[in-house]
């Protein structure tokens, strides 16, 4: 079979023509050779490398090495590490063929959002790779609408689940399709830079949405939309842990019952409707300390942003 080098034409190829590469894995290596089927086998690594490497190279087929460090500092079982290995160098060695150029740390962010199911992580790879979201960058309208502080991450605090957080004061969106999409923008941004680790990946976010004062000025279906698509991980990869709403008003819970059917039911399930004295519940102790003043903490929401908006344009110019 002749495989072109047009990625969407060689994607078609592959669904009209099943004669593709048999992928045998071994721990740090892979295996290919042409057969008539695309499937993944796990085997045991003998003992002998020698016999290993003889193994591989008896046929005539390559050997592609990959780094031994595939799993997090994050405790995980010894089976679950092997299989997230095995996972990890499918989707590179899928990435290699098909020449999708992303990063190692990106191959873990799919795996890791995707619970590390290979197709569910390839299918999210080959769909959203190389989307604009994932490539962000602090300047222009992103400062602006950072300091309209609609949206902001705070450091330092976490969730009983070690999840970074995000700070969200609805109050301060104000409908219309540039602020939307500005919005949205600035949730991207916060997403991929709380993904930056393997710890960061596995432990997820957490969002805190600040609803006093909201009301029919803010109210923007298309914006709620975006946003669920975001925290889905349809666009970019990331874990959500809980979104937790303050004192949301009935404009807000009226439009969330029409919002929930159309969200994935695992996701649902994380959304939750509270007073602010609850936070306890899902946060770390002494976790006033990280909060925003108007969220009854002792940081000012303004420094919160300054801070943050000098820190990342540094990091990008650095």
């Amino acid at each position: 079979m002749l495989l072109s080098t047009d990625k969407s034409v060689f994607f078609q190829q592959i669904e009209k023509d099943t004669r593709f590469y048999d992928l045998i894995i071994l721990p740090h290596r892979v295996l290919f050779t042409l057969t008539p089927n695309m499937k993944f086998i796990s085997i045991p690594q003998r003992k002998n490398r020698s016999s290993n490497r003889k193994l591989l190279q008896g046929n005539g087929s390559s050997v592609l090495t990959y780094p031994e460090d595939l799993s997090s500092s994050t405790n995980i079982s010894t089976d679950s590490k092997q299989s997230e290995e095995v996972t990890l160098l499918q989707l590179r060695e899928f990435c290699h063929l098909f020449q999708i150029n992303i990063t190692d740390m990106q191959v873990f962010r799919y795996a890791c959002c995707h619970d590390f199911d290979y197709e569910s992580a390839r299918k999210a790879i080959e769909k959203s790779y190389d989307s604009p979201y994932l490539r962000l960058r602090m300047s222009g309208r992103m400062v602006d609408q950072f300091q309209r502080r609609a949206m902001l991450p705070l450091p330092g605090l976490r969730t009983k689940q070690q999840s970074q957080v995000i700070y969200i004061h609805a109050e301060r969106h104000l409908h219309s399709s540039e602020n939307s999409q500005l919005f949205i923008d600035n949730l991207y941004y916060l997403l991929n830079d709380m993904s930056a680790t393997r710890d960061d990946c596995r432990n997820g976010v957490c969002v805190i949405a600040n609803m006093k004062g909201y009301g029919m000025k803010n109210y923007d279906m298309d914006t709620i939309l975006q946003a669920a698509k975001a925290v889905e991980g349809r666009l970019v990869p990331t874990r959500f842990t809980d979104l937790l709403y303050i004192d949301a008003p009935k404009v807000f819970k009226n439009g969330w019952k029409l919002l929930r059917p159309m969200l994935a039911p695992w996701l649902a399930k994380k959304v939750h409707f509270i007073k602010a004295d609850k936070l306890d519940k899902f946060l770390m102790e002494g976790y006033n300390q990280f909060l925003p003043e108007e969220l009854g903490g002792w940081k000012d929401s303004m420094e919160l942003v300054d801070d943050y908006v000098d820190k990342k344009i540094f990091e990008e110019l650095s």
